[in-house]
């Protein structure tokens, strides 16, 4: 039986401006940050168990949000600047988020989105202040919230085609 679906909110230290989704075991070394220029800029599967995204911010904290569902979440524009949708294969069930070090933070330790349920998934990732993520450079006060904030939505979708959706898109890759 997969467990409740669930909401976290953390304040996520990111260096080179990536983090990942990956399992445990996926290999880190072709991280897939390269490709992500290739697609949308915001973040590409690049294997089963493992999927790169990129925030604005090069080196500081963004506010990441995940969130795991048993269905798909309404879709939301207004509050974001880029939205896309990404089919995710999770040969364990056990996808934690990787800051780019390779090491989870510690408030989502063990949570997975996918809740121990090996299996097709979408993954919704919104965006909002990369430009202004990356003017900062993490140069706001600690006590500060950081201008860039991130939404991982999960949720199974066994049925779901290969490949990406783009819903929306920012001009951070153009800056």
């Amino acid at each position: 039986m997969r467990p409740p679906p669930f909401q976290i909110t953390v304040r996520l230290p990111v260096s080179f401006g990536t983090y990942f989704l990956a399992e445990e075991e996926s290999p880190l070394e072709d991280n897939g940050v390269e490709q992500i220029f290739n697609t949308n800029t915001l973040g590409t599967v690049t294997g089963e168990g493992h999927a790169a995204f990129m925030a604005g911010t090069h080196t500081g904290d963004i506010i990441l949000t995940l969130t795991a569902s048993d269905s798909e979440p309404p879709l939301n524009l207004s509050d974001w600047d880029i939205v896309v949708d990404l089919t995710y294969i999770s040969p364990r069930g056990e996808a934690v988020i990787i800051k780019s070090g390779g090491e989870e933070h510690p408030d989502l330790r063990g949570r997975s989105p996918m809740r121990g349920v090996p299996g097709k998934y979408k993954i919704r990732a919104h965006a909002r202040g990369r430009s202004a993520g990356h003017l900062a450079e993490g140069q706001f006060p600690g006590d500060q919230e950081p201008p860039e904030h991130h939404l991982i939505c999960v949720w199974p979708a066994p049925h779901a085609d290969e490949g990406e959706t783009v819903h929306q898109t920012d001009s951070f890759a153009d800056t």
